[in-house]
């Protein structure tokens, strides 16, 4: 094997599952894409970024088979100990391969989730109005990467408008082009 020729980029995003897998989403609220968040992922994969699918917390919650068949829930409905450990546990499964990735030298470059997700979002829940709040499993995985050291960019992906999303992701994934410089 010719190892001078490995042309692997080092860069990677890990992303929620559902914007790789919307059938994974609950019941009834896949309205923009009926499978793969394609903004999001075409951009990605121009860019050559490599794509790791986290677990989806919400849909192996209590065993996969009910999980595929949850009805949409709240944070609050989630917000119990026993889903937060099993939280945890999937965070700390997350951080095992975004350290061994960092120590082999790759860069995680972003780690993208699902705004409004009662799990995976970065910045907003919905409680009958719109709430700055992280989802779950995001709290205690960016808390995980910042006692680690691990430095990336958390960015929200709203499925019912990318725009923002992919702005950021140019932004961060080129950012001489963003500028104008490029």
């Amino acid at each position: 094997m010719n190892f001078a020729k490995d042309i692997r980029s080092n860069r990677i995003a890990m992303l929620s599952f559902c914007l790789i897998c919307q059938s994974f989403q609950a019941e009834g609220i896949v309205r923009n894409y009926s499978a793969v968040v394609s903004p999001v992922v075409q951009l990605l994969m121009e860019r050559n970024v490599n794509i790791i699918q986290m677990p989806c917390p919400e849909s192996l919650f209590g065993g996969l088979e009910n999980g595929l068949a949850r009805e949409p829930r709240s944070y609050k409905k989630y917000d119990t100990q026993r889903f937060r450990e099993h939280c945890k546990t999937i965070a700390d499964q997350t951080l095992q391969t975004a350290r061994t990735l960092v120590h082999h030298g790759f860069e995680i470059a972003t780690v993208l989730g699902v705004e409004f997700s009662p799990s995976c979002a970065v910045s907003y829940q919905y409680e009958g109005r719109t709430v700055h709040r992280k989802g779950i499993y995001f709290e205690l995985l960016e808390q995980l990467f910042e006692t680690e050291g691990i430095t990336t960019k958390f960015i929200g992906v709203n499925r019912s408008g990318t725009k923002t999303a992919v702005r950021q992701l140019c932004e961060l994934l080129d950012p001489q082009l963003s500028l104008g410089l490029g």
